[in-house]
């Protein structure tokens, strides 16, 4: 069954199945800077946007820190918020074997690629 516009239709022989493309680009959870890697340049970001007026923003949608997309990027428990905690938490990963990123996979180590609507493609350039 496909759903267009609202109706669902459920294509015969001879018609074409359609699938929607996600949207977003593919991300590094974490990657507060977006320069596509995970290092301590991330948790700096995090802590010079919140605090020290830096003038930067986060990378995707307007940049802002309550923009959705850099929420789900940044957000390490998460809590639905960017904060303190979040820089710490990134610190944590990098340094002391932390807890990975909420949107890391499970069983990698942290640093694999994610779909993130509202964000540019940083990762696998």
């Amino acid at each position: 069954m496909v759903v267009l516009d609202g109706t669902a239709q459920t294509p015969s022989l001879g018609e074409v199945l359609i699938q929607p493309v996600p949207q977003g680009g593919l991300v590094l959870p974490g990657d507060a800077n977006g320069d596509g890697l995970l290092d301590i340049s991330d948790p700096v970001a995090v802590l010079g946007i919140l605090f020290g007026g830096s003038g930067k923003v986060f990378p995707c949608g307007d940049g802002a820190t309550t923009h959705a997309a850099n929420v789900s990027l940044v957000d390490w428990q998460p809590d639905g918020a960017i904060d303190l905690s979040d820089a710490v938490a990134g610190l944590s990963f990098l340094f002391l074997g932390g807890r990975p990123h909420a949107l890391a996979f499970r069983g990698a180590t942290g640093t694999g690629c994610v779909q993130v609507e509202g964000c540019p493609k940083s990762c696998g350039q």
